[in-house]
């Protein structure tokens, strides 16, 4: 589509140059008339006694000419369209349209802008202009985009510009650095070829044979390639990294397999011949990628990988993974004291030895001991237990008393110390209701867990009193707490989530999109409408959601009247600068003033502001209020200045569209 219209756009300039040089003598008469236009316009400036008549149409031409030539493209614009097909005025309005294209940076636009006005003026000479630099911003954007390694974007860029410069070898160029990109080695090597000494082609072409042999696992191919250019893009880097490949892809094959089958006679004998490599930039590469590795599985939980691993760097003294071998084995020993596996956990911890922490847990171990006695009744073993916890926990003083002082258990519920009671209450086997209060206590401790804001701990530990109490309804009680407290904090997704998850407690059900509506409502109120949509499209006909729509459309559509506004202050604008404000001042519907608004944008699109404006020159020097009455104001005036006091909407009514006119002043 650029090509044909560049080649539309030469072969009028062409025709209108040829057309140029044939009118050339004819015109000069007219040429030397119109160059001095100030003759005509004398006697105005002389004072008399006597009314100024109304000028001609030729005067106003000439003031318009004027004008034009001063370099007021604006007013020379609004006067010469109000004269009409008087002369060239019309030609003069679209003059000034193509160079207001031009000074917007529309090159391609304005040439043909420019080309469609024939002999006019210097417009053949513009339109070429015009093309030449549409042309080079292309070019210009293309190098950039090579430049960023934004290959798509260069090759769109230089398939614009047919034979411009060196555009052909450009496109070829980068299009070869995106097969390359892609993996499409082959095609991008024989593009570069193509190229011959073009930009670095010959070495790019050798870089990418390296890199496909590379990609192919040919490493030892791939470093002969390297060598050849080892000073071009980091050819030397990847010399020193291929070396190590091959072992990279033996430690990886060692892992997946360890993944797959877990620890074997053939996984643990892979491993240890690693151990023994050494990598050619980093010697102990190899052995810090089996630690690491072996920390990788004992941060998943996977203390027997784990500890094997160790196990094999210990075998060549790495760091300190002798003790982390017996790191993996107090990690298995915790894992059985978690699951009651006593006699497990106590011969693994005899293994140990004085490793930190081991006596605390044999401690530990010993306390549950007398823990099950107690349940069973054999409070012999219980006081044995006990005995050899020493001073693990309240051991002591179980042994001192067996059947613990209700007083003491009910003054540790009442401080708050919920699990302490609940286990002096369970002390206390069946003495008078302490069954029901070793309950009672978890209950407390999972609505103090609430208040305390841990939500998820609170609906586990409500979960896990099954039907003692109304637990199960305090559940979904914690849950719509949450969801108001996340409303709260700003957090309204995971509040919308809690609400849903409150079920049917009290009005829960109704309530699942209200954070969004007061998101959306929020962002409103922080000046952001775009992200207000999207959160009032979540909470679904909530309330009054359709309402803050309306409103979020609305700031939208101010938004894009204050860019209106400054397009208007440099220029004339086109219709479809007007659309995106038209459209969300449309979605905006009923809400304050925004059809009044709609009004006035339809009306100065279709152009009627213009055509009823009057002459220009009382705007140009003096503020409104003194040079005419409300109809003499431009329509553009109010649109283009932000407060509405500059623009009363009484003096505005009269003459426009009344409501229409007032609305974007007061808007804006």
């Amino acid at each position: 589509m650029r090509k044909t219209t560049r080649i539309a756009l030469l072969s009028a300039l062409l025709l209108s140059m040829l057309v140029l040089l044939c009118a050339c003598a004819s015109n000069q008469t007219q040429v030397d008339v119109t160059a001095a236009p100030v003759a005509t316009q004398a006697p105005t400036a002389v004072p008399t006694a006597t009314p100024v008549p109304e000028p001609t149409e030729d005067e106003k031409y000439q003031s318009a000419r004027q004008e034009f030539l001063s370099g007021d493209l604006e007013s020379a614009a609004e006067a010469f369209a109000a004269l009409g097909d008087f002369k060239d005025a019309a030609s003069y309005v679209a003059y000034i349209d193509a160079a207001t294209l031009e000074m917007k940076g529309r090159y391609a636009e304005a040439a043909a802008a420019y080309a469609a006005l024939g002999d006019f003026r210097d417009s053949p000479v513009k339109a070429g202009e015009m093309l030449e630099k549409a042309d080079s911003s292309t070019y210009t954007q293309g190098k950039t985009a090579v430049k960023e390694e934004r290959y798509g974007d260069a090759v769109e860029a230089f398939g614009e510009l047919g034979n411009y410069e060196d555009a052909p070898m450009q496109l070829t160029y980068a299009r070869a650095l995106q097969l390359a990109e892609n993996g499409q080695y082959d095609l991008a090597i024989s593009s570069l070829n193509s190229l011959g000494g073009f930009r670095d082609s010959q070495l790019r072409a050798v870089y990418y044979s390296a890199q496909k042999a590379e990609a192919e696992g040919d490493y030892d191919g791939a470093v002969k390639i390297y060598r050849q250019i080892a000073a071009y893009s980091g050819s030397m880097d990847r010399i020193y990294s291929l070396g190590d490949q091959g072992l990279d892809a033996q430690f990886k094959a060692a892992s997946d397999l360890l993944a797959e089958t877990g620890w074997t006679a053939q996984v643990e004998g892979t491993f240890l011949a690693l151990l023994d490599e050494e990598y050619t930039v980093e010697p102990e590469k190899m052995k810090q990628q089996v630690y690491a590795l072996a920390e990788t599985y004992l941060a998943e939980g996977n203390t027997e990988n784990a500890r094997h691993l160790f196990e094999t760097a210990a075998a060549v003294n790495y760091q300190d993974s002798a003790e982390r071998v017996k790191e993996c084995r107090f990690a298995d020993a915790r894992a059985l004291i978690d699951a009651g596996d006593w006699d497990g956990a106590e011969a693994i911890l005899a293994e140990l030895g004085d490793y930190a922490g081991v006596a605390e847990a044999q401690a530990e171990v010993a306390y549950n001991r007398a823990l099950a006695a107690i349940e069973l009744n054999d409070l012999a073993a219980a006081d044995a237990y006990f005995a050899a916890a020493g001073e693990y926990s309240d051991a002591p003083a179980r042994r001192e008393a067996w059947a613990s002082d209700y007083s003491v258990a009910i003054a540790l519920l009442g401080g708050g110390r919920y699990d302490e009671a609940h286990d002096a209450f369970a002390a206390l086997y069946n003495y008078s209701d302490s069954e029901h209060m070793t309950q009672e206590s978890l209950y407390r401790k999972a609505a103090a867990t609430a208040t305390a804001g841990d939500w998820d701990g609170a609906v586990e530990q409500f979960r896990a009193l099954g039907g003692y109490s109304d637990s199960s309804v305090q559940v979904y009680a914690v849950r719509y707490r949450q969801a108001e407290a996340m409303i709260y904090a700003g957090n309204y997704e995971a509040a919308s989530e809690a609400f849903v998850a409150a079920g049917s407690y009290l009005d829960a059900e109704s309530r699942v999109n209200e954070p969004f509506y007061v998101q959306g409502k929020a962002l409103l109120e922080e000046g952001k409408p775009e992200e207000a949509l999207e959160a009032l499209a979540k909470s679904e006909g909530y309330l009054d959601t359709a309402y803050f729509v309306k409103a979020a459309y609305y700031q939208i559509g101010q938004k894009e009247l204050v860019t209106l506004n400054q397009l208007i202050d440099l220029g004339r604008t086109t219709p479809e600068d007007f659309t995106a404000a038209i459209e969300a001042f449309t979605a905006a519907d009923d809400y304050e003033d925004a059809a009044e608004i709609l009004a006035d944008l339809k009306a100065k699109q279709a152009g009627k502001p213009a055509e009823e404006a009057p002459a220009e020159e009382p705007a140009a020097e003096e503020p409104v209020a003194e040079e005419a009455p409300a109809e003499e104001a431009p329509a553009e005036e109010p649109a283009a200045e932000e407060p509405a006091a500059e623009e009363p909407a009484a003096e505005e009514a009269p003459a426009e569209e009344p409501a229409a006119e007032e609305a974007p002043a007061d808007a804006a």
